[in-house]
């Protein structure tokens, strides 16, 4: 089991009002999985993001990841999973504006602790895997959203994770270059990397074979295809 969620309450506090953005999530996801997890503004999808991304830390319950419980990792303990077995792709994208692509995808190989010519390998490498090896010295500013997004997959797949979290990767994206991205998920799904991506958009699910739904902070449907 890659991942499981037993009881998972979040609640945020504002003053001395409480507001319950997860009430009591039980959720297994196994590793090769792509599924989606949709739900109207409020359900609690980017909350539950973000405790599957060890961003955020349930209120009660217990989150296990590779059977692990998660809930009293310290702060470095959390920021090493993150680093080594999960990617982030951000809908904002999120690229340092005055690296070129190449140098954006080398930030976390850096951050492990890579020699720069082996993070400059890396970094060429996965830009080529993702189509994008002739912008490599490009500035962020200097792509189109597609092109920025593929980036930020490159990035994300750096260390090669096993588990990708995806918050509204198509968002700022056109039709046509979203299913690009939604294909490329696909892709690595079918090499053996587990995708999690939250949307509020049909045809974004409709290439996942799962579905997840929330309202309210409930899980109210999980739904399977062949």
């Amino acid at each position: 089991m890659l991942l499981e969620l037993i009881g998972v309450k979040k609640v945020y506090q504002s003053g001395e009002v409480a507001f319950p953005a997860l009430r009591g999530l039980d959720l297994k996801v196994e590793e090769g999985e792509m599924l989606s997890i949709m739900g109207p503004s409020g359900s609690g999808k980017s909350t539950l993001l973000h405790i599957l991304g060890l961003l955020d830390r349930p209120t009660e319950g217990e989150y296990l990841l590779l059977g692990r419980p998660t809930r009293s990792l310290s702060e470095e303990e959390r920021a090493y999973l993150r680093n080594r077995f999960i990617g982030f792709v951000f809908q904002a994208f999120f690229l340092l504006p005055r690296l070129t692509a190449v140098e954006n995808v080398e930030v976390p190989l850096a951050y492990a602790g890579l020699p720069p010519a082996a993070r400059r390998r890396r970094a060429l490498e996965l830009l080529e895997r993702v189509g994008l090896l002739e912008k490599a010295q490009s500035l962020p500013n200097q792509l189109s959203g597609g092109q920025r997004q593929r980036v930020a997959i490159a990035r994300a797949l750096a260390l090669n994770p096993p588990l990708l979290l995806a918050d509204e990767p198509t968002g700022a994206l056109d039709t046509r270059t979203g299913e690009e991205i939604m294909a490329l998920f696909q892709e690595l799904n079918r090499e053996g990397t587990t995708v999690i991506v939250v949307t509020h958009e049909p045809l974004v699910a409709e290439k996942t074979r799962r579905v997840v739904r929330l309202r309210d902070g409930e899980l109210v449907a999980d739904e399977r295809r062949a």
